[in-house]
């Protein structure tokens, strides 16, 4: 028989293949090598059928990723999945959980598929810069269709087992994979259907392809796997099955090695490092079931529906008093959104601990507040915590989670619970003593608002630097961003008079953002497009000329060079000062929370990249260009330099 990962048993006249090799039965080189044996085990059996399930809690959820960096181990998943289809018995995928990548795969070459309710199905390698490599582009077209297929390729987005049922994805739902169950399916099978390499794809016209790749180009943002996933799946209603899957393994054994492919797995180590932070390991979380809400705006409302998604009792209120005369009973953790003056907070605090009291967790959701200030004064019987969701007008899965260097490990714990029940990507910081730059995020993004503004004074517009941020991968422009959150808020940042003169005079000119009609753009009602305006040219000229400043026109390379270098010596700064552990994790609130192109990993990762002393020059650049003390050089940079 065959090796522990893989099992084959034959009983209830049935031939029985069960993976089991935690956590989540990835594709390894043991799981491929205990299926080729099984294909043979089960091609000697005298059963009519084999059916095909895996242990825990999901079926094949992927590949093993940390192979990717090393040469394919025999047997291939391609030959795999081959021999299973042509196995004299036909096998039966049944699936629960997740079955993504090479376990859609796998399930593919079967003949039959059923799957419980809650299970779902995709092919996420896109999102690792890559492309299937078992013939994933070129079956799944044949099996549900090419407008299903695209969607999933090109995104890597799951879809529910009704979806996938309803597309011809699989044979049935049941209700649960229990042996009885799959048995009374499997021996109630006539027939076998053709296999699904051989079906036929019904074309699409040109048109519709033409359309279709130009909106899988418009939301890749630069990233190049979603356009080599729509050929694909292109090619397979053009040619052949086995010209197709030739096509698609060369293409993915080439792009495991590709700069993009290993920024997005770079990323993706990242993000499972962040869920798992060291500081915490072995405390548990308090119990969460109940949190409070003191909020009116967005992000109190963004919190409240994810937090009732996540399965907790949610009470809502706009204020402290309120919360009081709502709340049935002491919430577990209560948190402020939306207020963003600190002396105000502060009261907004000492009132909420009066209403949640003193066994509840106090907390503040505010984005652009010297998180030193924050809790004085607060009472000493409630442990705090401070909360970051990222800008609202992203609408990111980001939350940041900044404690005390004296919070008890237990309520750290607790906001990384939160996060997962919020179904946001945690990301722990310590904000200590002497620390008094606030959220990672806000720090990022308050550098490379300042470097923006200074190359509107020195004699780039809005749209330029936009533009140039874009032509990197970032999707929201840093004006056009600002305009969507309002100006107002901004204004009132702490990041120094010097580095908001413009924006101060677009808020005096009651040009306050998207809502008002303009902002640093202007828009025609009910249209979001940001549109050039010369009335704020004619403001920037206004704020140089009062500056002394030779206005010169720097090109789109300098524009992304110099915010570049900004962004990473902070991001520099932030490890150095221990706010978190490490630049990976600076990548994390980037990429998920702000809008740095995932697909390159992160500003830190780009750095070694591009290399870290190459940036420092860059910033020795920005240095260079601004009146003394505007900007300093970090430790980290200056060490690459040297």
């Amino acid at each position: 028989m065959t090796g522990p990962v893989v099992r084959v048993e034959e009983y209830g006249r049935l031939a029985w293949v069960t993976i089991d090799n935690p956590p989540v039965n990835a594709t390894s080189a043991a799981v491929r090598k205990g299926l080729w044996d099984a294909v043979r085990d089960v091609a000697t059996m005298d059963v009519p059928a084999a059916v095909l399930r895996c242990a825990g809690r999901t079926f094949v959820a992927g590949g093993d990723i940390r192979e990717f960096d090393a040469p394919p181990v025999k047997p291939d998943l391609p030959d795999i999945v081959r021999a299973i289809e042509d196995c004299p018995l036909p096998w039966i995928a049944a699936m629960h959980g997740s079955a993504y990548g090479g376990g859609l795969e796998i399930a593919m070459g079967c003949a039959y598929r059923v799957a419980t309710g809650g299970a779902t199905f995709a092919l996420p390698e896109v999102k690792l810069g890559i492309v299937p490599g078992a013939g994933g582009t070129q079956r799944l077209p044949r099996l549900v269709g090419t407008k299903c297929a695209l969607e999933m390729a090109t995104t890597g987005e799951p879809v529910s087992a009704e979806a996938f049922l309803a597309a011809g994805g699989l044979d049935a739902i049941l209700p649960d994979l229990e042996d009885r169950t799959l048995t009374a399916f499997a021996l109630g099978l006539t027939g076998r259907p053709e296999a699904t390499r051989l079906r036929r794809i019904p074309a699409p016209d040109p048109a519709w392809w033409a359309e279709r790749e130009s909106a899988v180009k418009r939301r890749a943002g630069g990233q190049e796997s979603p356009l080599c996933n729509f050929r694909l799946v292109q090619l397979a209603s053009r040619t052949p099955f086995d010209t197709g899957q030739s096509e698609e393994r060369s293409l993915h054994l080439a792009l495991r090695q590709s700069e993009q492919s290993r920024a997005l797995r770079h990323i993706f180590f990242a993000e499972r490092k962040a869920a798992k932070p060291a500081a915490i390991a072995g405390h548990k979380p308090r119990a969460l079931r109940s949190v409070a809400i003191v909020g009116s705006g967005p992000a109190a409302h963004g919190l409240a529906e994810d937090a009732r998604t996540g399965g907790l009792e949610v009470i809502l209120a706009e204020s402290a008093e309120g919360l009081a005369t709502a709340a049935v009973r002491p919430p577990d953790l209560a948190i402020v959104a939306g207020v963003e003056e600190p002396d105000g907070m502060r009261r907004t605090l000492r009132r909420l601990a009066e209403a949640a009291g003193p066994q509840a967790i106090l907390s503040v959701c505010a984005g652009r507040l010297d998180l030193s200030r924050i809790f004085e004064g607060a009472p000493g019987r409630n442990p705090c915590l401070a909360l970051h969701c990222g800008p609202v007008e992203r609408r990111t899965k980001l939350l940041e989670i900044m404690v005390a260097p004296d919070t008890p490990a237990e309520v750290a714990s607790t906001g990384v619970a939160l996060a997962r029940r919020l179904s946001r990507t945690p990301v722990l910081s310590c904000g200590g003593p002497g620390i008094v730059g606030g959220f990672v995020g806000v720090r990022l993004e308050r550098a490379v608002r300042r470097q923006a503004e200074d190359l509107l004074t020195e004699g780039a517009l809005p749209q330029e630097v936009d533009a140039a941020w874009a032509e990197f991968g970032v999707p929201m422009g840093i004006f056009a961003a600002e305009d969507a959150a309002g100006l107002e808020p901004l204004d009132m940042a702490p990041e120094g008079t010097r580095h908001r003169r413009i924006r101060a005079a677009l808020v005096a000119a009651g040009r306050l953002g998207r809502h008002s009609g303009k902002g640093w753009y202007r828009y025609e009602p009910g249209d979001p497009t940001a549109l050039p305006d010369p009335e704020v040219e004619a403001m920037i000229r206004e704020q140089a000329r009062k500056r002394g400043i030779e206005r010169r026109r720097p090109c789109a390379e300098e524009i992304c060079r110099r915010l570049l270098a900004v962004l990473i010596d902070e991001g520099a700064r932030v490890v150095e000062e221990g706010v978190v552990a490490d630049g990976a994790l600076v990548d994390v609130v980037a990429v998920v929370g702000h809008g740095f192109p995932r697909w390159r990993g992160g500003p830190m990762y780009h750095g070694t990249q591009v290399g870290m002393n190459r940036v420092a020059g860059w910033m020795d650049e920005v240095v260079a260009g601004s009146p003394p003390g505007a900007w300093t050089v970090s430790d980290t940079l200056r060490e690459a330099a040297a």
